[in-house]
């Protein structure tokens, strides 16, 4: 897997889907999906003015809540390009490995700031800050969701592999 770079959307613990994308964005029309970006978190405007690829980094039981997928459209359809956290729900982190959205546990703490450019290593399973003032170890990924993440998604994945047609 290539290296993942982007600007940094630091949260902190529990950060459940009904904040990252609030039910009354659930649709099945792309745009209204996209415009559900982080609504319900008070630093929304924050994470939205950030202009190019977004990486995530927050801290335990991200992503809990329901298991809608439209969440994980919203992220991908907002640029981010990876998350990186503690723990994440099991639901929400087989969606976004599903849909092909990288997301890596942390092995250690990893200091960041809203706006500052971080930059994903997964060959050396670590996480680094641009201006290399800090690096963390990420823990190994399932060699599983790395084929299914290199493929593209679930189903390029089954194309790929002849599970389905």
């Amino acid at each position: 897997m290539n290296p993942i770079s982007g600007l940094a959307i630091v949260m902190g613990d529990h950060v459940n889907t009904d904040i990252l994308h609030p039910s009354w964005f659930y649709s099945l029309d792309a745009g209204k999906v996209a415009a559900g970006f982080m609504g319900g978190m008070a630093e929304k405007d924050n994470a939205r003015a950030l202009a190019g690829p977004r990486i995530i980094i927050a801290g335990r039981d991200f992503g809990a809540g329901s298991s809608r997928e439209t969440t994980i459209y919203s992220l991908i359809q907002n640029d981010v390009r990876a998350i990186v956290c503690v723990s994440a729900g099991v639901i929400f982190t087989r969606n976004a490995i599903n849909c092909g959205l990288p997301l890596f546990h942390l092995a250690e703490p990893f200091a960041a700031a809203t706006g500052g450019a971080v930059r994903i290593e997964p060959g050396a399973s670590r996480i680094v800050s641009a201006s290399g003032a800090g690096a963390a170890a990420l823990k190994p990924m399932n060699s599983h969701f790395q084929h299914i993440l290199e493929a593209g998604g679930l189903e390029a994945y089954a194309r790929k592999t002849g599970l389905a047609p």
